[in-house]
């Protein structure tokens, strides 16, 4: 990547520096050229460097470590007097010449101060690393006792002809800076790099939610690692997703400290963008305001919710090309990224019901981008686990969807099923009568144990809370998912972004979002803007 220019040539001229209100000196004519020469190469010329004082610092020559410096001067300059009084700029002579008139130059970290020129030669200099590069410019200097009458005005042959048929001073410096090495999400595997670096001096790629993760990359990895989910033959509540819910609920507001319970519509078939434009201030005894987009209830009584949809609704959808997976990704503890699946579900029919289900699970990515653990959320904790605990065709681990509850183990082990001969009859990879398998990944299959293959509804990246990608607005969406019931338990429960699993009850980290997240969004990210009742 260029550093030096924005465009192939800058020209800084003595007017142009009076515009931007910059002091030159009266007779300094100085002109500054430079031009890249190639990726790794660009070279500036000085004619007429300023002599009319001893130091002059050139901003728009700026080194960085490692530049390999060469250096080629000549030329004459006007020293005033009377007689022939031009002189060489870098090897003068004549009366005094062993202490005035030489041309100097300073560069960042390779000399201590002004140094002649003759002193230095060609080179090459490499700026060393450690320089403070905010600084490090370009300074070049005269030596006189008088620098009032210098310059490059009525020219002549100079003291001792030593400026017969030479022109005016210059300087010019060549550099060779090495490109930087490919900016890369870890240190990804070969058949990543073009996804997941970007090749030094490359335009930067598509990053929609800005968190430090090119879109290209975050798809492969989460399509690497896409996982094979087993559903339960008794499963009766299939996945869906969140275009399929809408149209069939209704966005409501909740308050239990009302006599009797407040509930009052805000919108039928909410689209997602319009979940976000409710909020409620006061009432029932409370001055707080709660944001349908920002405030999320500690324990349901004060809070936007999605109604439960009709029962004919609850299964999900039969369409198994509704059965989408979300993925959230961002950069982990690990010096990799963190992979987020989550499940939606219409409806849980276990020992709590209750309307709109969110399940998920992490796979957790090393500084190599292999899969090092997964974490599965559960009802309350995240249990975070190897990945060789895990089955694994090819790069998708298998995970089971407990039946009813949706929440997400490593066996189908206690998951109960149909289709056994013997007793209990549990989720068994080896006999198809007793799963549904989802392939998440696009053009996935799903079977089930009838013998038919469907097409799984694939991936799709919500992007950051802060900044969604694919227009997944709905997860700044702060409410629940479903009605709420007489207890906690039957209350509906919150999506990807707001989810209660994990979540720390005094702060309010949102682990389940967030678990091993860095980088500067954490807070924004991690925490909900309000907390109601």
């Amino acid at each position: 990547m260029k550093r030096f220019h924005s465009v192939t040539r800058l020209w800084l001229t003595a007017s142009l520096l009076g515009t931007l209100g910059l002091t030159s000196p009266a007779q300094a004519t100085e002109r500054v050229q430079c031009v890249q020469d190639s990726a790794t190469r660009f070279h500036c010329r000085i004619d007429e460097p300023n002599v009319n004082q001893p130091a002059t610092t050139y901003p728009a020559i700026r080194f960085l470590a490692n530049d390999s410096v060469q250096i080629t001067a000549g030329g004459c300059v006007q020293t005033g007097g009377s007689g022939s009084t031009w002189k060489r700029y870098v090897n003068p002579s004549g009366t005094n010449s062993d202490r005035l008139y030489h041309g100097l130059i300073q560069l960042p970290g390779v000399t201590s101060g002004l140094r002649r020129i003759l002193d230095m030669g060609p080179g090459p200099f490499v700026i060393p690393t450690g320089i403070d590069t905010t600084n490090a410019y370009l300074k070049l200097g005269y030596e006189d006792d008088n620098y009032s009458d210098n310059g490059y005005y009525s020219h002549d042959d100079g003291t001792q002809n030593q400026c017969l048929n030479v022109g005016a001073a210059y300087l010019q410096i060549t550099v060779d800076r090495p490109l930087p090495p490919p900016q890369c999400v870890g240190t990804p595997p070969a058949d990543l790099q073009s996804v997941c670096c970007v090749p030094s001096g490359a335009p930067a790629p598509a990053d929609v939610d800005l968190d430090g993760i090119p879109d290209a990359c975050e798809q492969a990895l989460a399509t690497r690692y896409a996982p094979i989910v087993y559903h339960s033959s008794d499963e009766s509540n299939f996945p869906t997703n969140v275009d399929w819910f809408l149209p069939k609920t209704s966005l409501w507001f909740y308050d239990d400290a009302c006599e009797p319970d407040w509930k009052v519509q805000a919108q039928a078939a909410p689209t997602q963008s319009s979940l976000l434009s409710w909020y409620v201030t006061g009432g029932c005894g409370s001055t707080d305001s709660v944001y349908s987009n920002g405030t999320r209830s500690q324990n349901k009584q004060r809070t936007f919710f999605l109604a439960d949809v009709a029962d004919a609704y609850r299964p999900g959808s039969p369409d198994t090309n509704d059965w989408r997976t979300y993925v959230h990704a961002y950069r982990n503890t690990l010096g990799g990224v963190t992979l987020q699946y989550w499940r939606f579900y219409a409806y849980n029919d276990a020992v709590n019901n209750h309307g709109g289900d969110w399940e998920g699970l992490h796979v957790i990515l090393d500084g190599q981008l292999n899969a090092s653990r997964i974490a599965l959320l559960g009802h309350t904790s995240i249990d975070e686990k190897l990945w060789s605990a895990f089955t694994v065709e090819g790069t998708h681990p298998r995970v089971f969807s407990e039946g009813g509850g949706h929440a997400t183990h490593e066996t189908g082990s206690g998951i109960a099923a149909r289709g056994c001969s013997y007793f209990p009859c549990v989720i068994d990879p080896n006999n198809p009568a007793t799963y549904v398998r989802q392939e998440t990944w696009a053009g996935g299959l799903v079977a089930w144990p009838d013998g038919r293959r469907t097409t799984s509804g694939g991936l799709l990246n919500v992007g950051e809370k802060l900044h969604p990608m694919n227009g997944q607005v709905f997860i700044q969406y702060s409410g629940i998912w479903g009605s709420p019931g007489l207890l906690y338990g039957t209350s509906g429960y919150w999506g990807p972004a707001y989810n209660e699993t994990g979540m720390d009850a005094s702060t309010h980290y949102l682990a389940a979002w967030c678990w091993g997240l860095v980088g500067s969004n954490v807070n924004g990210e991690c925490f909900p803007a309000a907390v109601s009742r």
